[in-house]
C-alpha cells in the first residue's frame, strides 16, 4: 500500500491526489514509502536525523522516510512487529544539498538557523553597530570641535575689539590733557593775582576753584590700561571709564576757560581805573599846588606891602613883622635826601639842622616864627588808609584829613600848637613833609606850609631799602 509523502495517510490504489491533505501523489509504483519501523535503529536514525518527513541523500534517487509516530500510533495503525512499509523509488531526482549539521532540529522549511549559523549572522551586525558607534562619535567630535573653533575665534576677536577701542578712548584721554597743559599753566599763574588787582575778587576765587577741580579729574590715570590679558568685559569697562573721563574734563576745562576769562576781564577793568584814578589825581594835586602856589604868593604879596607900608610909616619891627618879612622872602633852599631820594624846597630864612643819625631826614626850624619844618622818609608795608589809621586817626584829635590815592594828610591842635603833615606813599616808603608851629603864628605860618607842602617830591623809583 503507498501512503501520502505529505501527511502519510494510506492512498488507495491509483490515486493520484491524497484525499486527506490533497496533496499530489507522484512517482511510479516502484517508489516505494518505507513506514518507521519499532525497532530502535530504525527509530533513533529517524529521530536524530530530522523531524521533517522527507530526508534528502546526495544521489539522485532519495529514499523518503515517513516521520515517526508515537506509540499508540503505531500500535493503532499496524500491529506490533509489522515491517514499515517501503514506498517505491521516485522518478524525481531532488537536487542535492548538504546535510544541515548535526543536532539541527528544526524541519524542512522552517527557517531557523542552528548556533553557528546564529554566530555568523551576528558578525555582520555587530561591526555595523560599532561604524555606526564610530561614525557618532566622530560627527560629535567635528561638532564639538568646531564649536569650540567658533567661540574660541569669536572671543578673540571680541578681546582685540575690545582692547583697541580701550587703547582709542584711553589715547584720547591722554591727547586732551597733553593739549590743555599749556592753558592749565597759565591759569595756574592767573590764579596768584591778588585781590587788589581785580576789580571783583571773587572772580580769583572762582579761578582757584575751577583750576582745583580740572587738576583732581586729571590726576593719576595709573588704572587706565588695555592689557591684552585683560577679558573684553574688563577692557569694555577701562574704556567707559576713560570716555567718561575725559567728558567730565572737557566739562571743567571749559568751566576753567570762563573763570580765566573773567578775571583777565577783571584786572583790565582794574588796571584801566587804575589808570584814570592815577591821572585824575595828578591832575588834582597839579591844580591843589597851583592853588596852593597862588595863595602863597598872594599871601605873601600882601605882607610885602603891609611891610612897605610900615617902613614908611617908620612903624617898629616886632617878632609879627619879622616873621612877615620870612614869608615874603623870595630865597629858598632845596633839601635832597640822600637816602631815600626825595626833595623838600624851604624858606632861605630857616635853618637847617644836623642831618639824623641813620639819614632818613632834617629839620628846619625858624625861630622867630617858633617854627618848625621836617623833611623825612621811613619804610611802610602799610596802605595809605591803614597809614592814616595808625598813625593819625588812632593817636590824634585829627581836625582835617586826606586820604587821595597815596596822598595823606593830617591836621590837628595839640594845645596851642598846629600840626600839619603831608605824606606820599610809594612802593614801601612813606615821604612826609610836617610844619609845627604856634596858633598864635597862624596868620604867618599858613602861607608858608601852603608854599612848602607842595614841594615833597619823592623819587622815579624808591631807594634806601
Amino acid at each position: 500500500m503507498r501512503y501520502c509523502m505529505n501527511c502519510g495517510q494510506p492512498l488507495p490504489e491509483g490515486a493520484t491526489v491524497c484525499g486527506n491533505c490533497g496533496y499530489p501523489v507522484q512517482g511510479t509504483p516502484e517508489d516505494t514509502v518505507t513506514m518507521p519501523s519499532e525497532s530502535h535503529a530504525a527509530n533513533s536514525s529517524v529521530q536524530s536525523s530530522s523531524a521533517n518527513p522527507l530526508i534528502y541523500s546526495e544521489t539522485p534517487t532519495a529514499v523518503i522516510h515517513m516521520p515517526s509516530l508515537d506509540n499508540s500510533a503505531q500500535n493503532s495503525t499496524q500491529p506490533a512487529g509489522q515491517p514499515s512499509p517501503v514506498l517505491p523509488p521516485q522518478n524525481t531526482v531532488f537536487p542535492s544539498a548538504p546535510l544541515p549539521p548535526a543536532g539541527n532540529s528544526g524541519g524542512i522549511g522552517s527557517g531557523a538557523p542552528d548556533g553557528g549559523t546564529q554566530q555568523s549572522a551576528n558578525k555582520p551586525s555587530r561591526k555595523r553597530v560599532w561604524i555606526i558607534v564610530t561614525a557618532i562619535v566622530v560627527v560629535l567630535a567635528l561638532i564639538g570641535g568646531g564649536v569650540f573653533w567658533y567661540v574660541s575665534s569669536r572671543r578673540k576677536s571680541e578681546v582685540a575689539a575690545a582692547q583697541s577701542a580701550c587703547q582709542q578712548a584711553v589715547d584720547a584721554l591722554n591727547t586732551q590733557t597733553e593739549e590743555n597743559a599749556a592753558k592749565v599753566e597759565e591759569a595756574a599763574t592767573l590764579a596768584k593775582t591778588s585781590n587788589s588787582e581785580v576789580t571783583d575778587a571773587s572772580t580769583v576765587k572762582q579761578l582757584k576753584s575751577a583750576l582745583d577741580k580740572y587738576q583732581k579729574i586729571t590726576g593719576d590715570k595709573s588704572g587706565l590700561s588695555c592689557p591684552a590679558s585683560a577679558s573684553a568685559e574688563a577692557l569694555r569697562q577701562v574704556t567707559s571709564r576713560a570716555q567718561s573721563w575725559r567728558e567730565s574734563q572737557a566739562s571743567d576745562f571749559k568751566s576753567l576757560e570762563t573763570a580765566m576769562n573773567a578775571v583777565q576781564s577783571s584786572k583790565e577793568q582794574k588796571a584801566k581805573k587804575t589808570a584814570e584814578e592815577e591821572a585824575a589825581k595828578k591832575k588834582a594835586e597839579q591844580q591843589k599846588a597851583e592853588q596852593e602856589s597862588a595863595q602863597a604868593s598872594e599871601s605873601a604879596g600882601t605882607e610885602s606891602q603891609q611891610q612897605s607900608t610900615q617902613g614908611q610909616t617908620g612903624g617898629q619891627t616886632d617878632g609879627n613883622s619879622s616873621a612877615g618879612q620870612s614869608a615874603g622872602s623870595s630865597a629858598t633852599q632845596t633839601y635832597a635826601n640822600s637816602r631815600y631820594g626825595f626833595t623838600v624846597t624851604v624858606p632861605g630864612d630857616f635853618a637847617a639842622q644836623p642831618e639824623s643819625d641813620n639819614g632818613d631826614g632834617k629839620e628846619f626850624v625858624n625861630s622867630s616864627l617858633n617854627m618848625t619844618i621836617t623833611a623825612a622818609a621811613m619804610h611802610t608795608t602799610l596802605t595809605p588808609q591803614q597809614y592814616f589809621d595808625q598813625t593819625y586817626r588812632d593817636r590824634y584829635n585829627v581836625s582835617y584829613s586826606l586820604v587821595d590815592g597815596d596822598v595823606v594828610v593830617a591836621s590837628w591842635k595839640d594845645g596851642s600848637t598846629i600840626h600839619y603833615v603831608r605824606n606820599i606813599l610809594r612802593e614801601g616808603v612813606v615821604y612826609s613833609v610836617s610844619f609845627e608851629y604856634p596858633e598864635s603864628n597862624k596868620p604867618q605860618c599858613d602861607p608858608i606850609l601852603e608854599a612848602v607842602a607842595p614841594t615833597l617830591t619823592p623819587p622815579a623809583h624808591a631807594t634806601g631799602l
